[in-house]
């Protein structure tokens, strides 16, 4: 309904970029520091084949599982193209960061980097211990042992994200979509989404999806995602947009070609059922 609202006052949107946080779905760590999900760094929804990288899920009684549609050119070689200079971005996002604290200091302090004592990440069987948010009680010694990294500016990660209606905090959850489905975060706000609505989605991780949350990461992890937004949009040409089909007409294009082919399949499913089988022949 949001995205009918907002297409209805602003017909002329081609496309659209949902840029917030969520959780990142860690797996093993990795000899090399710059694989592993930590908290700041940027998820940016990708998939090699036909979908756009974003699996919407419900793990209610009955599991669902829809893929959101690829976004469109514009999109995927603006995004090939950041790929391409990859140290350079992490580095523009850094100095966004520190450009936009420097110009508001009010901002300094939750909008920096929280450092990497901070970053803790329990066992997928510990859960949270005590009624606060903090995590001064709990096990230290559960503590997933990681190595550092070189530097401080995140790192971007391509793939699958997930989006649910309700938020879960279940780590073995978690980690069996992850293993399924590929998946490096997940995200809650998507749910009132249409599937065919052109976008792309970069989502700062600002916890681990567990009972463990990290409070204190969330403007850290909203700014990194917000600056890798600025690096894509500032890649665009002006002109390219213009040209772009509107997000309206895709999503037309799109539903056409659905009905198109349910009809189809409500066809062949009509000759089927009125079709002898080859065993019901006389000539068998």
């Amino acid at each position: 309904m949001e995205v009918d609202y907002l297409l209805h006052h602003f017909p002329n949107i081609r496309f659209g970029l949902m840029v917030g946080i969520g959780g990142g779905a860690p797996a093993t760590p990795s000899d090399d520091p710059n694989k592993d999900i930590r908290l700041g760094d940027v998820v940016v929804s990708h998939s090699e084949g036909n979908h756009g990288g974003v699996l919407r899920y419900d793990t209610g009684e009955i599991p669902q599982r829809c893929f959101f549609y690829k976004p469109p050119a514009i999109l995927t070689t603006a995004v090939s193209e950041l790929r391409s200079r990859n140290e350079t971005v992490r580095n523009a996002i850094s100095r966004h960061i520190s450009d936009m604290v420097k110009s508001r200091p009010t901002m300094m302090g939750v909008f920096q980097y929280q450092g990497h004592e901070h970053d803790q990440l329990f066992e997928a069987d510990y859960e949270h211990k005590g009624g606060g948010k903090g995590c001064k009680i709990c096990d230290e010694e559960r503590l997933v042992h990681r190595k550092l990294r070189d530097t401080e500016h995140p790192v971007i990660h391509y793939g699958v994200i997930g989006s649910a209606r309700n938020e879960m905090r279940h780590s073995a959850t978690r980690d069996k979509l992850r293993q399924e489905h590929g998946i490096l975060c997940f995200e809650t706000v998507a749910d009132g989404l249409m599937l065919d609505f052109p976008c792309l989605f970069i989502r700062g991780i600002c916890d681990y999806f567990n009972t463990h949350k990290n409070e204190g990461w969330k403007e850290y992890a909203a700014a990194t995602a917000a600056a890798y937004a600025k690096e894509l949009l500032q890649i665009i040409p002006a002109d390219q947009v213009a040209c772009a089909m509107k997000a309206l007409r895709i999503m037309k294009q799109t539903s056409a070609e659905v009905g198109s082919t349910n009809k189809d399949l409500e066809r062949l499913l009509n000759g089927s059922r009125s079709s002898p089988s080859i065993m019901q022949n006389s000539l068998y």
